[in-house]
């Protein structure tokens, strides 16, 4: 479909001309009465579990009690849902009457205004959106900033169907695109496990076959010595500022390279519950960051959610034993549990069964395969990335494009 926009009578007019913003409202959630009814209820979670710009169901519902109580509205059908904060520029179009809390702006479209026009153009001003929001505790954009919205329209109700079919058709093109990229990404990450599972002879919590030059072993008994980590006192400049990298997750970028943000005194190390350990050890984070692994490049100590693996290398190759550990890490946090921040106990950490080659030259064989294998996958794995990126960004053009069309026929 091809519209021709240049002819196209068109005006720049405030939203509030051309449709009723109303704010949302919640009922007391301690009245019983309130809840559990037959009336949809949106919250801006309900909007960002979306996969398409429609919604017609609810998480929660309330009674018709619950509607009185309060200052929500329903909502018409096919009216457009903006999340007003916690996020600001959400946007969505109910196919069934609905009400909502305060973190809406909902927009009904008054008599000849088109609404999926308005979706489309308001899609196009969320950068506008964003820049309007103000808040200490959260970002939020108020009532009258979105009234006074300028909305550059046409005057004919059916130009604006054209313009908006244009763009459906357009944007569903690219959701397809979108689609096929994220199930190439679903295949890679198969083809990494079975490249493992091609490795490992057998599953290390079944018993071990009769004949292989292999042995089963725990991340324990591989170890030195196993360290916890911590953070020193960032109020005393005393522990801050010296030559010893200090780590958290945010600083382990891949599983070769570290890039320090701090820097602790020798006084720090003594004085708080952090670690130094030699390089060559294995840092795995078991908190925040959970899973992330890599080969310390130099000597250095690390905040509490981590824990420094100093190795038996006699024993155990560390290139070896941080891809096994890689291959199995997904099942090893499913297992670990945790209160308030999910991680992996100290007692699962120590008793991770690990299978290796008696042979220390067969382990250094493995692990340079792989790596040979991973770093072709990598590479294609990034140009996958890549591609994403360029079809995320694809919408923005599409919109900017197409209105900067309806500018010129101003």
């Amino acid at each position: 479909m091809n519209v021709m926009i240049k002819n196209m009578s068109c005006k720049i007019r405030k939203l509030s001309e051309l449709a009723t913003v109303l704010n949302g409202a919640t009922p007391d959630t301690n009245t019983p009465e309130y809840w559990n009814g037959n009336i949809l209820w949106l919250t801006p979670k309900d909007i960002g579990r979306l996969s398409s710009k429609f919604i017609s169901d609810s998480e929660r519902k309330i009674t018709e009690l619950g509607l009185q109580s309060c200052s929500s509205t329903i909502i018409p059908e096919y009216s457009v849902l903006l999340t007003s904060r916690a996020p600001v520029g959400n946007i969505a179009v109910n196919t069934v009457p609905v009400c909502t809390n305060q973190g809406f702006k909902s927009i009904i479209p008054k008599e000849g205004i088109y609404w999926d026009y308005l979706y489309h153009y308001l899609c196009f001003l969320r950068p506008t959106l964003d820049s309007l929001s103000h808040g200490n505790t959260f970002m939020e954009i108020m009532k009258e900033k979105v009234d006074s919205l300028d909305i550059l329209i046409p005057d004919k109700y059916e130009d604006q169907v054209a313009i908006a079919n244009q763009l459906d058709d357009k944007l569903q093109k690219v959701e397809k695109l979108h689609k096929a990229i994220l199930m190439q990404e679903e295949a890679f990450q198969n083809l990494y496990s079975a490249y493992f599972r091609d490795v490992w002879p057998w599953n290390p919590l079944d018993p071990q076959p009769d004949g292989l030059k292999w042995k089963k072993s725990s991340l324990k008994k591989l170890c030195i010595d196993i360290k916890g980590g911590g953070t020193p006192d960032r109020s005393n400049p005393d522990y801050w500022n010296g030559d010893i990298p200090w780590i958290s997750s945010a600083d382990i970028i891949n599983l070769y390279t570290v890039q320090p943000r701090r820097y602790i005194t020798q006084k720090a190390i003594k004085e708080s519950a952090t670690n130094i350990v030699p390089k060559g050890s294995i840092i795995i984070v078991t908190r925040v960051g959970v899973g992330k692994l890599c080969v310390a490049p130099f000597d250095l100590c690390f905040s509490q959610d981590s824990h420094g693996l100093i190795l038996d290398t006699n024993q155990i190759n560390p290139n070896y034993l941080l891809l096994y550990l890689l291959s199995i890490m997904k099942s090893v946090i499913f297992s670990s549990q945790g209160s308030t921040v999910k991680g992996i106990t100290r007692d699962v950490l120590e008793t991770i069964p690990i299978i290796i080659p008696i042979d220390h030259i067969e382990q250094i064989t493995i692990a340079e395969k792989l790596y040979s294998i991973f770093g072709h996958l990598d590479q294609i794995n990034q140009d996958l990335g890549k591609q994403k990126n360029a079809i995320f960004s694809l919408n923005t053009t599409i919109l900017n494009e197409t209105f900067s069309k309806v500018k010129e026929s101003l």
